[in-house]
C-alpha cells in the first residue's frame, strides 16, 4: 500500500531508550517521524527540476520535505495535537508552503523568544540548512569540502530571499545570452549540425556514440574496443552495431539481430586478427565515432553510421583549446585522478587528470562555456552589486556541472530508453569503452537549454528563506563555535564507505576553479577538495592501508565529530543524526562513536525517503530506509548491559505494534526490518559495554532473531573500498 497523507497517525510508539524530562521534550520525541517525514520524502525522489537540488551537482541529498519535517520536529518544544498536525503539513509540498512555513516560524519564535540556532556540521548539498532557514531558524552550516561550501554559500548567503524573484529574470536573460553565444561559437565544432538540420525529417545529430580503437602490438591491426554494441533495446525495436574484422580494416554495420555474444568480464581484450591479449591505455588509443543518434521532427530517434565528417581534426581542436586557455589565462586542470580499483577505474586505463575525462571537442566546448559565463559575469558586475553578480554567476555555473556530468568520456548511452546517462552519480566511477557525446546546444539528452529551464524552476526553492544563514569551510572535528551554542543539531554525515564525496566533487571543482579562482581565490585555492580527502569522514582501505585501519580511522573521526557536537550543543538541546548502512562495519562504527561521545541516543526513528526505482535498488533487495538517531547531551555515565537483557528487549521490540503499522503503511519487509535493526544499534550505542559478548557477536544474534520474522533481511560483511 503506498504512502498517503490520508493515513491516520500510527498508534504504536517508536521505542524510547532514555526518558527525557517533560519540560525538555521536543516534538521529535513523540516518535512520528516514520510517518510524517516519510510521506512526501519518498514521492519527492521522483520530482525533477522543482527543488534546489537541480541547481548544482551534489550527491546523496535527502528530500527537502523530509528534512523540513525533521528540522521542525527537532526544534519544536510542544507535542500537542496542533503541533503534530503542523508537522504533518510541513511534508505536504516539495519546496514548502508559504503559509505553513510562516506558521512554523511564528511557532518557533514564540517558543524560544529568538530565532533558534541550528547547526548542520556536514552541510553537503545544503538541504538541511536551507530547510532550517525556510522555517525561520538561525542556521549555521559547515563542511570540509570546498565545493559543498560554494553551493551552500551561493544558496544561503549571497542574496536575501526577497531578491530571488527579482533576480530570476536576469538569470534567465543571462543564461539565454550565454547559450546563444555558445551556439554560435561552436557551429564549426559540429559540422553535421548545419548539414543534417536542413533535412526535412531530421533535427540533426543530437548524440554522437564513440568508442576507442587501438593497434595490436604484434600484427599492427587496428580494431575497436567497443563493449556495448546496442543502439536500441526498447520494447519496439532492437538495433545493434556489428563489427567485421575479416577485411583489411575493421568495418561497421547496423543489424536487428538479437543473437549476440556477451563481452568477457572486466577489460579483457584481444586482437581479433592474431589473438594477442591487449591491455589498452587511453593515452595510446584513438577516439572512434561509431554511430549518430538523430532526432526526428516527429517522434522518436533514428540511428546512422557516420559517413560525412562529424568532428574537426585534432589539430584544429588543439588550436581552439589553446585559444580559450589564453583567453581564460588558466591552464587545463592537471589534478590527477586517484588510481583506485572499484572507485576510479578510468585512472587504471590511462585517464591521468581531470582534463582527460573530456574528449578534445568536449574540452573545447566546456572551455567556451566557461569563457562565455565569465564574460557575462564581467558585464553584470559593472551593473549590479557584487553579491548579486556573484549569485547569478554561481547559479549559472550549474551549466558547467551539466556539461561535465552528461557530456564526457564517462557518459553512457542507455539503449533501453535511448537516453544518455550521468557519469558521476556515484558511488564509484566505471571505465566506459563506449561513451555518448551530446550536442549540448540542440534539443537532445543532456542539452543546456533544458538544464537552464530546470535551474530557473529550482530557484523558487531559494525564495522561501526566513531565517539567517552562515556557511563556513570547517572540519566537524574542530567546529568554529563556542560551547553550548546551538538549540539543535540536524545533520546527515557520510555513511562509512558509501560515498567518496571529495573524489566525485573534484571532477567538477577542477573545472569550476577556472571560473572562480579569480573571483573567490580563498575558497578555490587548492587544486582538489577536502585537503585531498585526508580530512574526509570516510572508511577508506585505500587511504588507510588496511581494512582494520580504515575502520579505526572512521571510528576515531566520527567520535571526534560527536564530541564536538556535544560541546556546541546546549544542555537541553537535541541532535538528530541521520545515518544508515548495509554493512556490519558501518553500524559497528556508529556504536563505537556514540559510546565514547558524551551523547545518549533517546530514540531511533526510521525515515523511508529513497526511491525504490533508483538504479541501485532496481531488481534488488536494497534497503531504502535511513534512521534519525535522536540524541541528547549525556547527564550521567553510560551503564553496562548483558546479552540476555539485550535479547529480551529486542524480542519485545520486534513484536511491537509500530512494526506492523510500518508494513501497513507500505514499507517493504527489508525497510521495516532495518528500522527494527536500528533499535538494536541504539541500545548498544547507549551502553558502556556488553559484559558477556562482543558487539559483533551480539549484532549477529539479533540479526538472526530478526530473520525469524523477516527472512530476506541481512547485514553484509565486507571490507571497505
Amino acid at each position: 500500500m503506498p504512502f498517503s497523507l490520508n493515513q491516520p497517525p500510527v498508534s504504536g510508539s517508536i521505542p524510547t531508550f532514555y526518558e527525557v524530562p517533560e519540560t525538555q521534550q521536543r516534538l521529535i520525541d513523540a516518535g512520528l517521524m516514520h510517518v510524517d517525514a516519510s510521506l512526501a520524502g519518498s514521492k519527492e525522489r521522483h520530482a525533477r527540476g522543482e527543488t534546489s537540488h537541480t541547481l548544482q551537482v551534489w550527491w546523496a541529498r535527502r528530500p527537502h520535505s523530509a528534512m523540513r519535517s525533521l528540522v521542525f520536529a527537532s526544534l519544536c518544544k510542544t507535542q500537542n495535537a496542533e503541533m503534530q498536525s503542523l508537522l504533518a503539513t510541513t511534508a505536504c509540498s516539495l519546496i514548502g508552503d508559504e503559509d505553513v512555513l510562516s506558521a512554523c516560524e511564528k511557532t518557533l519564535l514564540q517558543q524560544y523568544g529568538y530565532r533558534p540556532k541550528l547547526l548542520d556540521m556536514f552541510g553537503g548539498g545544503g538541504t538541511i540548512p536551507l530547510e532550517g532557514s525556510n522555517l525561520g531558524a538561525a542556521v549555521h552550516a559547515s563542511d570540509i569540502n570546498e565545493l559543498s561550501v560554494f553551493i551552500q554559500q551561493c544558496h544561503l548567503e549571497l542574496v536575501p530571499s526577497r531578491d530571488i524573484n527579482r533576480l530570476k529574470p536576469l538569470i534567465e536573460d543571462s543564461g539565454l545570452r550565454i547559450l546563444e553565444r555558445l551556439r554560435q561559437v561552436t557551429l564549426d565544432l559540429y559540422p553535421l549540425r548545419q548539414v543534417l538540420c536542413t533535412e526535412e525529417t531530421l533535427l540533426g545529430p543530437i548524440t554522437y556514440l564513440w568508442s576507442y580503437s587501438t593497434a595490436c602490438s604484434t600484427c599492427n591491426y587496428r580494431f575497436s574496443l567497443s563493449r556495448r554494441p546496442w543502439l536500441s533495446r526498447t520494447r519496439k525495436r532492437s538495433l545493434r552495431l556489428t563489427l567485421n574484422s575479416q577485411a583489411e580494416t575493421q568495418t561497421l554495420s547496423m543489424t536487428h539481430d538479437q543473437d549476440i555474444a556477451k563481452p568477457s568480464p572486466g577489460a579483457r581484450f584481444s586482437c581479433p586478427r592474431c589473438g594477442q591479449p591487449i591491455q589498452p591505455n587511453i593515452a595510446e588509443c584513438r577516439d572512434e565515432l561509431m554511430a549518430l543518434v538523430l532526432k526526428n521532427k516527429g517522434a522518436g530517434k533514428s540511428f546512422a553510421l557516420p559517413k560525412l565528417p562529424a568532428c574537426p581534426d585534432r589539430e584544429f581542436l588543439n588550436q581552439r583549446e589553446q585559444d580559450y586557455l589564453q583567453k581564460l589565462d588558466q591552464p587545463l586542470p592537471a589534478s590527477p585522478l586517484p588510481r583506485w580499483s572499484g572507485i576510479v577505474n578510468p585512472a587504471l586505463y590511462g585517464m591521468k587528470t581531470h582534463a582527460d575525462v573530456m574528449n578534445p571537442r568536449q574540452r573545447v566546448v566546456l572551455l567556451a562555456l566557461i569563457h562565455e559565463i565569465r564574460m557575462e559575469y564581467l558585464s553584470l558586475s559593472d551593473k549590479l552589486p557584487v553579491n548579486e553578480a556573484r549569485f547569478i554567476l554561481g547559479i549559472l555555473s550549474g551549466l558547467i556541472d551539466q556539461m561535465i556530468d552528461w557530456n564526457c568520456r564517462l557518459s553512457m548511452w542507455i539503449a533501453q530508453n535511448e537516453q544518455v546517462g550521468r557519469a558521476f552519480c556515484g558511488p564509484g566511477i566505471a571505465m566506459l569503452w563506449d561513451y555518448a557525446e551530446a550536442d549540448p546546444l540542440l534539443s537532445g539528452p543532456g542539452n543546456l537549454w533544458s538544464k537552464l529551464q530546470r535551474m530557473l524552476d529550482g530557484l523558487d526553492a531559494l525564495a522561501l528563506r526566513r531565517g539567517t544563514a552562515k556557511v563556513q569551510l570547517a572540519s566537524a572535528r574542530q567546529l568554529p563555535y563556542t560551547d553550548a551554542y546551538f538549540d539543535a543539531i540536524v545533520t546527515d554525515p557520510p555513511y562509512y564507505d558509501n560515498m567518496y564525496y571529495s573524489i566525485l566533487a573534484d571532477f567538477f571543482y577542477a573545472w569550476k576553479r577556472m571560473l572562480f579562482t579569480p573571483i573567490n581565490p580563498a575558497l578555490f585555492a587548492a587544486s582538489t577538495t577536502a585537503r585531498t580527502g585526508t580530512e574526509e569522514l570516510v572508511a577508506s582501505r585505500q587511504r588507510s592501508g588496511s581494512q582494520q585501519l580504515a575502520h579505526a580511522n572512521y571510528c576515531s573521526m566520527l567520535t571526534d565529530s560527536l564530541r564536538e557536537a556535544a560541546r556546541v550543543l546546549k544542555p537541553y538541546g537535541v541532535m538528530s543524526f541521520v545515518y544508515t548502512h548495509a554493512s556490519l562495519g558501518g553500524w559497528l562504527a556508529l556504536i563505537h562513536a556514540f559510546r565514547l561521545a558524551p551523547l545518549i541516543i533517546c530514540s531511533a526513528q526510521p525515515l523511508c525517503i529513497e526511491r525504490k526505482a533508483r538504479p541501485r535498488a532496481m531488481g534488488s533487495l536494497a534497503v531504502n530506509t535511513c534512521i534519525a538517531f535522536i540524541a541528547r547531551r549525556q547527564s550521567q555515565p553510560k551503564s553496562p548491559i548483558t546479552l540476555q537483557d539485550i535479547i529480551k528487549k529486542f524480542s519485545t521490540i520486534i513484536c511491537q505494534p509500530w512494526v506492523d503499522e510500518l508494513l501497513d503503511l507500505g514499507w517493504s519487509s527489508n525497510d521495516t526490518a532495518m528500522a527494527v535493526y536500528a533499535q538494536a544499534v541504539a541500545m548498544l550505542a547507549g551502553s558502556l559495554e556488553i559484559t558477556d559478548s562482543s558487539d559483533t557477536a551480539t549484532l549477529a544474534i539479533l540479526e538472526h532473531k530478526l530473520q525469524e520474522r523477516f527472512p530476506e533481511f541481512h547485514i553484509t560483511r565486507r571490507a571497505s573500498l
